[in-house]
Order: C-alpha cells, then sequence, then structure tokens
C-alpha cells in the first residue's frame, strides 16, 4: 500500500468551501481513479491535511490522467489555498489502521 500526505493553508474564512470541494474531489477519484479512500484532517493552527491511501505508486500517479476526476473541484481547491505544500509520498510497511474492533 502507498500513502500521500497532502498539507494546505487555506485563503481566511473559506474552510467550508475547501472541505466541500475537497470531499467532491475525493469521491471522484475513489469512484474513477482507484483510490483506497482518504481523510481530511485539521491541525490545532489552522493548517489542513490530506492522507489519501492508493494500491501503490503507479495508481497514485495516474490519478489525474488524462485529466482531474474532477477538474472543478480540483480548480476550486487551489483557489480556496492559500499555500499548498508538495505531497509526502510514503510506501506502507505495517498497518493496524483495519483492524477489526470487537463489541
Amino acid at each position: 500500500m502507498f500513502v500521500v500526505i497532502y498539507k494546505w493553508q487555506l485563503k481566511p474564512g473559506k474552510e467550508s468551501e475547501f472541505r466541500d470541494a475537497w470531499r467532491q474531489a475525493t469521491e471522484a477519484i475513489y469512484v474513477t481513479r482507484g483510490s483506497l479512500g482518504s481523510q481530511l484532517m485539521k491541525g490545532q493552527d489552522g493548517t489542513y491535511y490530506g492522507v489519501a491511501r492508493w494500491p501503490d505508486r503507479d495508481t497514485w500517479r495516474r490519478r489525474s490522467e488524462p485529466e482531474a476526476a474532477d477538474p472543478q473541484a480540483s480548480r476550486l481547491i487551489g483557489e480556496l489555498t492559500e499555500v499548498s505544500f508538495p505531497p509526502l509520498e510514503l510506501k506502507v510497511t505495517d498497518d493496524f489502521l483495519a483492524l477489526k474492533t470487537h463489541s
């Protein structure tokens, strides 16, 4: 498995719009491009982080070919972002996120 971590600082007052666009783009990627899912998180300083899971790096690299899964949502994410940091690519070595919980 392969994980990519994204990091954004948003323009003031744009959180709700950003979250809506992120959900729209992420759903399109999940449905059409082979993503294993993603989470959006907010740090105490207001920075947003996206953690996307993929079967492998090649699938992630092809996610925008020939264009973004949802071009309008992707464009909006860019417009609502003050600073976008380079993605951090990680290969999963051990995974306990999918453990079954006991009732």
